[in-house]
């Protein structure tokens, strides 16, 4: 199995979806029956990854300790992310969004979303 890392913080196993989101930022002005669309660039890539935290033998509060406090601490950071030795994630992110569900469905695990952004230059106030 390959380690996926954020910042300091390996997790037990990799995410079990990465979504790659490029988009160009767009305006549209319409006069009468024309639309005319202008590219004004591009956004800032965006990737979300989805997945379990769990490890056999941990408890629920040893993973919230082990895992999600360190990567609540890395929230709205600049991170690096690596994912193998020649991932196309592998990089400086923005760590724009971390959710966690707890679901009494499975045990000592948590559903968690965690959503970054890589621009050309990030500036971290």
């Amino acid at each position: 199995m390959t380690d996926f890392t954020i910042g300091s913080v390996t997790l037990p196993q990799p995410p079990k979806e990465a979504t790659r989101d490029d988009q160009a930022s767009i305006q549209s002005e319409a006069a009468g029956s024309i639309t005319v669309v202008i590219s004004l660039g591009k956004n800032p890539d965006k990737l979300l990854c989805e997945g379990y935290i769990w490890k056999e033998g941990k408890t629920s509060d040893q993973l919230d300790t082990d895992y999600l406090v360190p990567l609540r601490a890395l929230e709205h950071t600049e991170v690096a992310i690596t994912y193998g030795t020649s991932s196309r994630y592998n990089g400086n992110w923005i760590f724009s969004r971390f959710t966690v569900t707890e679901s009494n469905r499975f045990y000592n695990a948590f559903y968690v979303k965690m959503e970054f952004v890589k621009g050309t230059l990030h500036v971290v106030i």
